[in-house]
């Protein structure tokens, strides 16, 4: 609950960021682009206003409040039960495996949401009534509902799926990293008492400056994973005959095409700027969760 809570609310304050980085990711795998068509506006801005910027922030918190909940409480239960037992050589490594289990089961269970916010998102068309259609491309959905049912009608339950393997493994190394480093951090600069129980915690700046390395590192590392998700996501919506690779290996080499191994770390710098909420829940969830252990 609490990660959700706070995951909500720094999603909500970073959504423009988001949107611009999902727009970069996934711009060159749009249908309209590929058929030669243009947008009614020169940038997000002039579609509906600042609201633009916002866009698929609804279906975003509604699957990042559970998204994360689950998360942090996958993580914080695997760590328990693989402490019971574990060596003390070991321990310090329990976080990186429970982490990276934590974030791959959660991937498989939100992804249907994760695809809905991907292809609203970078859902680039617009409502504008007064222009030409001929040149100018429509907007796809109206919302997370419309999304949900024409994804359904054209590919069913499966459509919801594509890319999900390759998404659960990004998700399981960042988690991995995530966690793993960021408790390692803290054993390493926090003296452990004899209670075993006592919650660590590292001062609230240190937290900052430490989770947000940690998180740029992460997703540094995991980016490509994340490329390579979002673009099956909108290749599979295009119907047999439009789409240029089916498989995770076709989805590498032809983005590997369009620009070398830069087309996979587009938006990264948007994502890096995105990643101090992942860095602020990291710090906010220690500060609560300490408190309830006193």
């Amino acid at each position: 609950m609490v990660a959700g809570c706070t995951g909500a609310i720094a999603k909500t304050i970073t959504a423009p960021i988001d949107r611009i980085k999902v727009i970069l990711q996934t711009q060159y795998s749009a249908t309209a682009v590929l058929e030669g068509k243009r947008v009614p506006y020169k940038g997000i801005f002039d579609c509906i206003g600042v609201l633009s910027f916002w866009r698929g922030n609804l279906v975003n918190v509604v699957r990042y409040f559970p998204t994360q909940a689950l998360n942090f409480s996958l993580n914080d239960y695997i760590s328990k039960q693989l402490r019971k037992n574990a060596h003390a050589k070991y321990t310090k490594f329990i976080s990186f495996a429970s982490g990276g289990t934590a974030g791959a089961i959660t991937t498989l269970v939100m992804y249907p949401l994760e695809y809905c916010q991907t292809r609203i998102s970078a859902d680039v068309g617009s409502d504008k009534k007064d222009i030409n259609q001929k040149y100018y491309v429509k907007r796809e959905f109206r919302g997370i509902y419309d999304c949900v049912s024409k994804t359904s009608k054209r590919g069913g339950i499966k459509a919801f799926y594509c890319g999900i393997g390759i998404a659960a493994m990004g998700m399981g190394f960042y988690r991995t990293l995530y966690f793993g480093l960021y408790d390692l951090v803290k054993r390493t600069l926090v003296p452990i008492s004899k209670n075993s129980d006592e919650k660590l915690k590292l001062p609230i700046l240190s937290g900052l400056i430490v989770a947000q390395c940690i998180t740029i590192f992460a997703s540094t590392f995991c980016y490509p994973f994340d490329t390579l998700g979002r673009r099956m996501m909108l290749e599979v919506a295009k119907g047999k005959n439009k789409q240029r690779f089916t498989s995770i290996i076709g989805a590498v080499k032809f983005i590997y095409t369009e620009g070398g191994i830069r087309s996979f770390y587009k938006g990264i710098f948007a994502n890096y700027i995105k990643g101090f909420s992942g860095a602020l829940i990291l710090v906010l969830y220690d500060e609560i969760t300490t408190h309830f252990y006193k």
